[in-house]
């Protein structure tokens, strides 16, 4: 196929001379001796460049090069040739902004280009000569001091010279002929290193971090793209001008600047190299970078102003077939790429004025740009970075995750439209399924449009046509919301059901032996429940039910006509080992609407029931079985309440936390009995899904009962009651399980994720079941649940074509199909548009750091069950150090002993020893494995908001507040402290401090908190006065503007979530006391470093790797 294309190619640059010869009757071919190679066209009849020498070239020097002279295209233009010409065949490139100067064939790159006031070096760069014939020629036509004669600069296609009449009909065109050149030999860059903590971390010791010192820029620095671009056309000048303009540029810029240097030399303005440095070798330049805080610029494209100060990096050799761009550059770059022929600024700065609509000649076709407005929200879908690259090669270069977090039913900042399609259905792509969104475009005055994730061109449905304008954009674009917003509610036909939708179904199982009776386990869910009534009431398809079980199972006929519920007690439990058996067929799952009376006796009787129980086993599977039986003609929800390990019946487990050592750790981590995933799967089978919530201070075995939710997308609570007050766990547990019944839940869910083509999902990580390669079953959705998706480029070919097309954005899609609680079948499509770039800068620079260490933690989760979690915090601190050394061998001067990094992964070291030692891979026995388990189904499911501050909890010191926290500012929202980091040696023992973990707060007192202090929040005057459960240090407003000003603040962080975040305060000296200083970060811990020894054993081992 390759050999046919290039001979295709062949044939058609043949008929492009011909096309030539014909517009162009004075053309003349000057043909060369045998073996000396063609000479290029001189077009007699053509318009002479305005930057160019109409000069015969010499023999040896042209496009077909037998004597040994390599054939090459001018810098920047390998990526550039359009489809239908081979690279460096057929046509010598016409560059009309520049002189074209030739370079030997040591340097291996005819046809470099030079500024318009630079002149040719008089000896090819390499040390290779001229011929005779070419000398002289140099020697006539360069005046003196650079640059060319005036006569020669006013000839062009300006009004001077008149220009041939063009056919109407052009089929072939040299695409390079009127593409601007723009130098980028000189890369400049933006952003950079930056010793400044990201945003939303405290500040802490960065100091092995430290960026190297700022550089003075020179005074005689290459000017910028952007300057460069701006130039008025030299030939639009009358002719004096233009003669002082090249004077002054002459004496403004050094010889060789902005084109390509002799070989082995550096550029004039770049600062000398540095001892140690290796000196650049045959076929490589030297690439001038800077780092600063601001805006930037690429190389061929415009850049925002830069910033006051900028920070240089010493310069290092890169190959000369590769493109490469040092220092990262501001994300909001005109263009993402590297390559001057796909480099579009603003149109009003070229010289050549309003680019056409199909692009310069069709080699560069103008750049298409999403708009911001028409994103999904960050809210639904944030990417871990927002520029993605546009090759395996260079994704492999950084180290960095490719992937996105999904959060389909997060809790939205403006109402989600609803779309409801006409009657020819809902417009989506043949080929790949994808549905219409703001990106795809209309082609053929509206009657198909093309797919922006496969590039399939479909029909437009007639009842859905619109007429098309000059800029693509359908008429009615801004009444069609699928169209203009990234993230819509399309109401599904018919077709999308296989089923009538189903009602909301939630089915309660609750234990009843002692120790749920004790712990107020079973009090709190009978008080959540009621609560939650009058929302099940809002629908009147709403169906509820009810087992209690200890070592037998109970259920509850709540037949509406009855005027007391009938409680049927199944004693023999074996028989749920072969069947799940049910007493009675209907009435065990009622309509709330119609039985609301006898479940509200069921409720009022429920706790008196059962208050003297002795029973201690539990029947969990018996009971499980059964309630999966009951749920499975419908689909639903059920909610395990849960205080005593499975004793009796099916699905028995035995308490494993009395054997945990260090080489079993992970083996406990595992399911223990393989019936609750044969169970879990039936479930998901049936649309059921289970949220589970532990409520116990003993060994629950999680490990095993969360197998429930991971599969059937539902979610595991866990509420150690060890060091606390068992009222507090109550209170958080009722309002948990309220939460579950009062969110907006999305019954008998399916999701997929649709990329762009060449990038695909490698990856999925949450709590469902993937029924095939793509298709996640997820039996319930809601807003406390994510998915992850890791991507990779699998075909950059593909990505190539994009580019080719105008396009240098991917999309990624994902469709949620599902039931509101009001059951109207719907589908969720959110697309979100990423730029491609392949400038190495770019990519650091649009790093998310949050999202990247969220998938970061799920892949160590992963890790951590199939093999250890020694081998998983080994796998979080080499993914750190590789990263990092790929920096650092990219942007720091050779065998440079400074620990760089950018700005956006400034605080990557920190969260990296931060996972490490986070509740979910601690090293230590003191964590218990249910608590352990909580924190990891936390994080492989849980928001991105949670996951970040489970990572790295913010801590606030609420002693001694500034002057404006705690009040309201102009906006009305509460001001916050500033958070501190997470170390001991900030902690004043007269003071208050808060920390919020993502779960819970957690408030320190100091033993020597000042009396008034104590007074204003606790309305006490010391500490002597509290008892050992802590009962006096309840945080509630009291009547003075301190304890206000506090409440608000913790009113304000538990608004963060959707759930509730209850507060625990420990004074110095409890027994819990620990569980606060365990989220030290900063602090040495057993088995793991400070973070300040930390960071000299990565700068170590960093420098090791990236050096070696």
């Amino acid at each position: 196929l390759g050999l046919r294309r290039r001979e295709a190619q062949r044939v058609l640059n043949v008929a492009a001379a011909m096309a030539r010869r014909r517009q162009y009757p004075g053309e003349a071919y000057d043909m060369a001796a045998p073996g000396q190679g063609a000479q290029p066209p001189v077009y007699a009849g053509a318009p002479a460049s305005p930057y160019q020498p109409q000069q015969q070239q010499p023999q040896g020097y042209g496009q077909a090069q037998p004597q040994g002279y390599p054939q090459a295209q001018p810098q920047g233009y390998g990526q550039a040739q359009p489809q239908g010409y081979p690279q460096g065949q057929g046509y010598q490139a016409q560059q009309p902004q520049y002189p074209q100067a030739h370079m030997g064939p040591a340097q291996g790159q005819a046809g470099a280009q030079y500024p318009p006031n630079q002149p040719a070096h008089s000896t090819p760069p390499g040390g290779a000569s001229y011929p005779p014939q070419q000398q002289q020629q140099q020697q006539q036509q360069q005046p003196q001091g650079g640059g060319y004669p005036p006569q020669q600069l006013q000839s062009g296609p300006y009004p001077s010279q008149p220009q041939p009449q063009q056919q109407q009909q052009q089929p072939f065109k040299n695409p390079l002929a009127d593409a601007p050149f723009r130098p980028n030999e000189h890369v400049q860059s933006g952003k950079g290193q930056s010793s400044v903590p990201a945003a939303g971390y405290p500040a802490y010791g960065m100091a092995p971090m430290n960026a190297p010192p700022p550089v003075t820029p020179q005074a005689n620095a290459p000017p910028s793209t952007q300057q460069v671009l701006q130039q008025t056309p030299p030939s639009a000048q009358p002719p004096q001008q233009q003669q002082q303009q090249q004077q002054q540029q002459q004496q403004q810029q050094p010889t060789g600047q902005g084109g390509c240097p002799p070989q082995g030399a550096a550029p004039a303005t770049a600062p000398p190299p540095a001892a140690g440095a290796q000196a650049r070798g045959p076929g490589q330049r030297r690439v001038y970078a800077e780092l600063s805080g601001g805006g930037g610029e690429a190389a061929g494209g415009m850049a925002p102003p830069s910033a006051p100060s900028q920070q240089h990096i010493p310069m290092m050799s890169v190959p000369a077939g590769e493109y490469a761009h040092t220092g990262p550059s501001s994300p909001a770059s005109s263009s993402p790429y590297a390559s001057p022929a796909h480099s579009y600024a603003a149109p009003a700065a070229s010289p050549y004025g309003q680019a056409p609509a199909g692009g310069y000649g069709g080699a560069a076709p103008v750049e298409w740009s999403p708009s911001e407005e028409a994103q999904c929200p960050d809210t639904f879908m944030r990417t871990t970075m927002s520029t993605f690259p546009m090759s395996d090669k260079l994704l492999l270069q950084t180290g960095l995750p490719l992937g996105a977090i999904i959060e389909p039913m997060a809790v939205p900042d403006e109402k989600i439209p609803v779309v409801n399609f006409p009657q020819s259905g809902i417009v989506r792509c043949r080929k790949c399924r994808a549905y219409i969104n703001p990106f795809a475009r209309f082609i053929e005055s509206g009657k198909r449009w093309r797919c922006n994730l496969c590039a399939y061109t479909n029909e437009v449905p007639s009842d859905y046509y619109c007429m098309v304008g000059n800029d693509g954009k359908r008429y009615d674009v801004n009444e069609r919301k699928e169209l203009c917003t990234g993230c819509v509610e399309i109401i599904a036909p018919a077709e999308y059901m296989v089923r009538p939708p189903q009602p909301s179904v939630y089915f309660f199982v609750i234990d009843v032996t002692y120790t749920a009776v004790t712990t107020g386990m079973l009090s709190a869910t009978v008080s959540a429940i009621r609560r939650t009534l009058d929302r099940l009431a809002e629908d009147e398809r709403t169906k509820v039910g009810f087992i209690a079980y200890d070592e037998h199972v109970h259920f509850f006929n709540l037949r509406a006509n009855l005027s007391a519920p009938q409680m049927l007690v199944v004693p023999d439990i074996s028989v749920y080992a072969s069947s799940a058996f049910v007493p009675l067929k209907d009435d065990l799952l009622v309509n709330f609407a119609e039985s609301r009376d006898v479940v509200e006796s069921l409720l009022e009787k429920l706790p008196h029931m059962y208050a003297q129980t002795k029973v201690v086993e539990s029947a969990l599977g018996s009971a499980m079985s059964a309630a999966t039986a009951v749920v499975k003609p419908v689909g639903g929800k059920i909610l395990l309440c849960a205080a005593t390990l499975p004793s009796v019946g099916v699905g028995q487990l035995r308490v494993r936390q009395t054997a945990v050592t260090a080489e079993n750790e992970t083996e406990h981590l595992r399911l223990a009995n393989q019936w609750y995933k044969t169970l879990a799967l039936e479930q998901s089978r049936v649309q059921v899904s289970t949220d589970v919530f532990l409520f116990a201070p003993k060994h629950l075995d999680a490990a095993s009962l969360g197998v429930l939710p991971r599969i059937t997308g539902g979610e595991l609570f866990y509420y150690n009651l060890a060091g606390k007050d068992n009222t507090q766990g109550g209170r958080k547990f009722e309002e948990d399980l309220a939460s579950c019944i009062r969110r907006e839940t999305g019954f008998e869910a399916v999701m997929r994720v649709r990329c762009t083509k060449g990038i695909k999902v490698r990856d999925h990580f949450g709590n469902f079941f993937v029924r095939t390669n793509d298709l996640l079953a997820l039996p319930n959705v809601d807003r406390d649940k994510s998915v992850a998706v890791h991507l990779e480029i699998n075909d950059p070919k593909e990505l190539n074509l994009l580019r080719q097309r105008g396009d240098s954005h991917i999309t990624l899609q994902a469709a949620l199909l599902y039931t509101t609680s009001s059951g109207q079948r719907r589908i969720r499509s959110m697309t979100k548009c990423v730029p491609l770039s392949n400038v190495l800068a770019d990519i650091y620079q649009a790093v998310n750091l949050d999202t990247c260490m969220n998938l970061f933690a799920r892949i160590a989760l992963e890790k951590a069950i199939s093999s250890t979690l020694g081998d998983a915090r080994q796998a979080i601190m080499n993914k750190c150090v590789d990263i990092l050394s790929k920096y650092q061998r990219s942007f720091s001067q050779k065998h440079a002993q400074q620990l760089i990094c950018p700005n956006t992964l400034n605080a990557f070291p920190m969260l990296t020893l931060a996972l490490i030692k986070s509740t979910a891979f601690r090293q230590g026995s003191e964590i218990s494995l249910d608590e352990r388990t909580a924190v990891m189904h936390t994080i492989r499911s849980g928001p991105a908001a949670v996951s970040r501050r489970l990572i790295y909890p913010d801590m606030y010191a609420l002693g001694a507040l500034s002057e404006g926290a705690g009040r309201k500012n102009e906006a009305g929202a509460v001001v916050l402290p500033d958070a501190m980091e997470l170390a001991s040696e900030r902690i004043d023992r007269r003071g208050v401090f808060l920390i919020d973990n993502g779960i819970e707060l957690l408030m320190w007192v100091g033993k020597s908190a000042h009396p008034d202090l104590l007074r204003a929040l606790f309305n006490i005057s010391s500490l002597e006065e509290v008892d050992a459960h802590n009962t006096q240090l309840q945080l509630v407003p009291y009547d003075n503007e301190y304890s206000q000003r506090v409440n608000a603040v913790v009113d304000t962080i538990r608004a963060r979530y959707p759930n509730y975040r209850q507060l625990y305060v420990f004074k110095e000296g409890d027994r819990g006391e620990q569980y606060f200083f365990s989220f030290f970060v900063h602090d040495r811990m057993r088995g793991n470093y400070s973070y300040p020894e930390f960071l000299r054993e990565l700068q170590r081992t960093v420098l090791a790797k990236a050096w070696k």
